[in-house]
């Protein structure tokens, strides 16, 4: 019987053409079984030419192969936590004060500074919060240990630029800050009901003004000569929230009247020296709202 196949040698050859054509496409095959192929001669029937085209990498970006996550100690006991650049706080972290197991500061850095928008804290506690550059806020929320507040725009560490600054009672003053002193118009917030709420310039205010306003290390003066009709008692605001109502020295020191004592749920009324004859002040009501609280004065006959 005749075959194709006369020989396993002529055999293996037929098949591995056979397959060489199927694999090859469009390749042909010369008459010694061997493919062509530009420059070279395969006589391997079994092997496939493949093109291969020479991997083309994309330029290595070196900041990124040093950009890092880490721990640094930055100076003795003192750890952060975030991203690195070239071993060098960059971008978010954190500063941890390991030997008193405190945070300092969580936020942003840039070249070691804090830089960016940060929370400071003190004693864990939440100090100043903004925007930061190279250590110092700039813009943002400061809450002092008297309970005390400032939002606004800052210079060197004082309050400038526009901001309001806050008593825990809920007395507050806003307008523009030079060098942390008041310059210009300010509006002024003293408490709840009887229009107690005002326009105060500093630059131009005199003895004829209906409002005397002046703001001390610890406390506002506060004076409206409108506000009671037999008596003009002096208003001090402290910046820890107390509050007396009635006369004062030449240095703004209470010496005759109402001294409410700011307690955790409202206030402690206490009289310094004799009082103030017609002082008609009767009370303080203290209303919480968030951080700060909202007085309102309670008048009598």
């Amino acid at each position: 019987m005749n075959s194709r196949l006369d020989t396993p040698e002529q055999g293996k050859q037929t098949v591995g053409q056979g397959l060489l054509r199927r694999l090859s496409g469009s390749h042909s095959l010369r008459s010694s079984g061997s493919m062509a192929i530009p420059g070279k001669s395969i006589r391997d029937p079994y092997l496939v030419p493949i093109s291969i085209k020479p991997r083309r990498h994309s330029p290595i970006d070196m900041t990124k192969l040093s950009r890092m996550s880490g721990v640094v100690e930055v100076r003795p006991g003192v750890l952060y936590q975030g991203m690195l650049l070239n071993g060098v706080p960059e971008g978010m972290g954190e500063l941890v004060d390991i030997n008193e197991n405190e945070l300092l500061y969580q936020g942003h850095f840039k070249n070691g500074f804090y830089h960016g928008r940060g929370t400071l804290y003190m004693n864990n506690t939440q100090v100043k919060d903004g925007i930061f550059e190279k250590n110092r806020l700039i813009e943002g929320r400061t809450i002092y240990r008297d309970g005390s507040m400032y939002i606004g725009q800052y210079h060197n560490g004082s309050h400038h630029g526009h901001g309001r600054f806050i008593l825990p009672s809920g007395v507050w003053i806003e307008g523009k800050w030079d060098g942390g002193k008041p310059k210009g118009e300010f509006k002024i917030h003293v408490a709840d009901g009887k229009k107690m709420e005002t326009v105060y310039d500093f630059d131009h205010a005199d003895d004829n003004t209906l409002y005397t306003v002046k703001i001390l290390s610890d406390r506002i003066y506060y004076e409206d000569k409108y506000l009671m009709k037999n008596v003009q008692p002096v208003f001090l605001f402290y910046f820890n929230g107390d509050v007396y109502v009635g006369n004062t020295n030449g240095v703004y020191v209470p010496v005759g009247g109402d001294y409410y004592r700011m307690v955790e749920r409202g206030y402690e009324k206490l009289v310094v020296g004799e009082g103030m004859p017609g002082l008609t002040l009767r009370d303080i009501k203290c209303n919480p709202v968030s951080l700060v609280k909202n007085i309102s004065f309670v008048f009598g006959e």
